[in-house]
Formats: C-alpha cells, structure tokens, sequence
C-alpha cells in the first residue's frame, strides 16, 4: 500500500467523514499542534486524531455536570451510532470507574446497563479489549479518550506514549483554562496618584 500522508499541522476543527486510513501522526506534529492549541476542542480534536492513528475506532467523551458525553468519533461506522450517547455518572459503569480512579482502563468492558448501552452505541462491536484513558485536570477528570483494535488485541507497548500525550494535552488544556480565568479577571483599580510633596526653599540669609 502506498505510504501514509503526515496528518495537516493546524487542522481546523474536526469534520466528518473522517480522514482515510492508513493515517499517520508523527509526534511533534501532534504536540506542535498541542501547543498551539488556542481551544478546548482544538486539544481534544488533536488528541483523538493522535489516538486514532494507531486503532480502528477512537472517541472522546466530555465529561461535565455528572454525565459523559459523546464529543467526537473516528472511524468506521462509529460516528452516527456514537454522537448522541450521554450517560450518567452515579451508575455503574466504565465512566464511572475512571472518573473515581483517574487511571486508564485496559481490558474487555465488563457489563452492566451502561456498559451495554455503550457497547451498542459503538456498534455492539466484539472487540477483545479496549483503552479509556482519562484527561486529568486539577485532579478532575475533564474528558476520557477511548479506543479499540476492532477484532485486534490493544497492544499494552503503546500505553506509555498514549499516557504522556495525554498528560500533555490536560497539561496544555489547564493553562488555557488559566488564561481565560485571567483575561475574565476585573483588573484593579489603579491607586489614587500621590500629588508630590511641594519643596519649600529656605529662606534667603539676610545680608547686613
């Protein structure tokens, strides 16, 4: 097969359908791109195509106000199937489990009501095992990254570069969140100016 073209540097915001595979990512594109990020979704558009690259199907999951929601999704079939699903975070499920431990998840998604209804959302695809991987900031889990093989294996030598990748994206994501807190912020009222303290001359000796 002919060679896989480099992913664009700078891709705009993400647009179905996806890029064709075979896809490729290289490093320092994706933590260029990372650092140039100027949005949350640019960050996680470049974290999922990051991901993608080396699975079948990959997908993001925002997660706020006690739900996790679908954000994106790359690859075969998954993208209708997966935009709409939402779910709760006090039930049990995969979600709920890395919300509370901050760890990624390697390994088949045992079930449970959530579960399948996630599973299903994917496709109801029979895959052996899968990677959620959780996007930490302040020590709260603002999104998780989730991928599969398809009918192959997730390979556990990838984890360490996923992991790093992903604590750089929260890393990048946090300082944007920084910098908007800061240009919100009302700045201070200058202080009152203090009016110069007048210079008396002495009085000039008086010549007898």
């Amino acid at each position: 097969p002919a060679a896989a073209e480099p992913a664009p540097r700078g891709a705009a915001a993400p647009t179905f359908p996806p890029p064709a595979k075979p896809y490729t990512y290289p490093r320092d594109f994706a933590q260029a791109d990372l650092d140039g990020a100027a949005s949350r979704d640019e960050i996680l558009w470049t974290a999922l195509r990051y991901f993608w690259q080396h699975f079948d199907v990959a997908a993001v999951f925002a997660i706020a106000s006690g739900r996790a929601r679908a954000w994106r999704a790359l690859g075969v079939e998954t993208t209708d199937a997966i935009k709409d699903f939402s779910t709760p975070l006090d039930e049990p499920s995969v979600f709920k489990t890395l919300v509370s431990t901050k760890s990624h998840f390697l390994g088949p998604i045992p079930p449970s009501v959530i579960n399948d209804q996630f599973t299903a959302a994917l496709g109801g695809r029979a895959t052996p095992n899968v990677l959620m991987m959780p996007l930490v900031v302040k020590q709260r889990v603002v999104a998780v990254i989730y991928a599969d093989g398809g009918t192959e294996v997730v390979e556990t030598h990838l984890i360490p570069d996923l992991a790093a990748f992903t604590a750089h994206a929260a890393m990048m994501l946090e300082g944007l969140i920084i910098r908007k807190k800061a240009g919100q912020a009302k700045p201070k009222a200058a202080p009152e100016p203090v009016p110069p303290t007048p210079v008396v001359e002495p009085p000039s000796p008086t010549v007898p």
